[in-house]
């Protein structure tokens, strides 16, 4: 199976402030980023559920999952 990259969207919230930050990582199916990214958000909100973590301190939801292949204008192609 072939790879490709894939764009991880975050919305981190901390009371009335809120962040985007982007991921690029490689997986081999938009169902392995996906289960990467359940893993991710239980991580990343120390075990509980994002309105536990929000009233705790940052939250981390995710926004969206995409395949990317283009970057700034430049195709992408990953090398084995």
């Amino acid at each position: 199976m072939s790879k490709q990259m894939y764009e991880l969207v975050w919305e981190i919230k901390c009371g009335e402030f809120e962040f985007i930050t982007r991921e690029l990582k490689v997986f081999s199916s938009i169902d392995e980023a996906s289960t990467y990214a359940d893993y991710a958000v239980i991580e990343l909100n120390d075990g509980l559920s994002p309105s536990e973590k929000a009233r705790d301190g940052y939250c981390y939801t995710l926004s969206s999952i995409a395949p990317v292949s283009k970057v700034d204008g430049h195709r992408v192609s990953l090398l084995q």
